[in-house]
Order: C-alpha cells, then structure tokens, then sequence
C-alpha cells in the first residue's frame, strides 16, 4: 500500500477533519511498534491530514508545536510517550488509541464514543511487530480479542487479535504515576525486543 492509498482509506474513516488517529514521525507504514493508550486528552484545531505529507509522511514537529501550544502545554502522558519512543526510536514508532474522541479524562467517553474502527484499520493495515498496551482500558480491549492474552510487563508475549500475529507488553498508563526513567525503560524494552525477534515461549 502507498501512502497515498492509506491516506484516502484513513480518510474515509475519520468522523472528522480534526480527529487523531496516531502520531509518529514519517511514514505510518514503517512504523514497526505501536504504543496504543484508551483515548486522547486533547483536541488539535487543524485538520489532521494537513500533517500527513504524501513525501515525508506525518510531520511530528509541526503537529507536536500545535499541541503544545494548548493551554497548559504537553500533558504528563504526551511527555511520557516522547520519552517512550525516544528510547525505542522515533522513526520507527506510532502512538495512537483504541478510541478516537478526544476528552479530558477517559472515565467522560460516551458509550457511542467507544469505537475502536480506526484503531483496528491500523493495526490491520500497519501491522506492527510490537504493541505496547497502557492502562488498563488498552489492555482490557486486548484481553478481550486475544485469546492467548498474557499481561506481562517486562517481555513482549505473543498474541493473535482475528488472526494477525504480533507481540504485546502491558504498562500502567504513562500518566504522571509514571517517571520519564521509567517511560524511557520500557522504550528501550520496546526497542530491544524488536531488534532481537525476542520470543516467550
């Protein structure tokens, strides 16, 4: 699939110019690790394609400057999943959401918000190699799907969600419960794990 192909399907999908569906820097489609959290905090008001250039791919720094420049600037969580995908490697790392909406607290989601359509064309389409699940929303929804689920923290476990294969590692959510050290740890776990094809058996 081109870039250009994704970006048409994504767009069929999204219920509004101003939705988020994920975050990397560069193309989504080399993204071999996810970090999939329940929803976003806030609402970016510039359309999300206007940051997904058909050469480059989605222009990190440009979004990231609109974000911060909320009120309140960058959230505990947004930092922590900077420093998590600092130490896995930026290029090859997306952030994204089993739910689309945005709101301030997960708790506030609206049973029609919760919808996890966009999430799981990503996963399907991008198919990562690697997924981290934070918070217990994230990793209930693969609870739910996987049926060789397994929450382990430390090492990456191999899951099947409707027949696709990849291997999850479950975290508290990356919240201010969570250090940047401790943020950077499970980046460098996501790294290493990815690197060496590291299997649990």
């Amino acid at each position: 699939m081109t870039l250009e192909e994704f970006r048409s399907k994504l767009k069929r999908q999204l219920p509004s110019p101003y939705s988020r569906p994920f975050v990397c820097d560069g193309s989504p489609l080399k993204c071999r690790i996810f970090i999939v959290g329940t929803n976003s905090a806030r609402l970016v008001e510039k359309p999300f394609l206007s940051f997904l250039d058909l050469f480059h791919g989605f222009k990190k720094k440009e979004f990231l400057r609109e974000l911060y420049q909320l009120s309140g600037g960058p959230t505990p969580t947004r930092r922590n999943i900077e420093h998590v995908a600092d130490a896995a490697g930026q290029n090859g790392v997306l952030d994204t959401n089993i739910y689309l909406s945005a709101t301030p607290r997960a708790n506030l989601l609206d049973s029609e918000d919760k919808k996890s359509d966009v999430f799981e064309f990503l996963l399907r389409t991008i198919k990562p190699e690697i997924v981290l699940a934070h918070g217990n929303p994230a990793k209930n929804f693969f609870r739910r799907r996987c049926g060789n689920f397994v929450e382990d923290t430390v090492t990456p476990r191999p899951v099947t969600l409707d027949g696709q294969e990849f291997r999850l590692l479950c975290s508290q959510h990356l919240s201010f419960k969570m250090s940047a050290e401790a943020a950077k740890e499970i980046g460098r776990a996501l790294a290493k794990a990815l690197q060496n094809g590291v299997q649990s058996t």
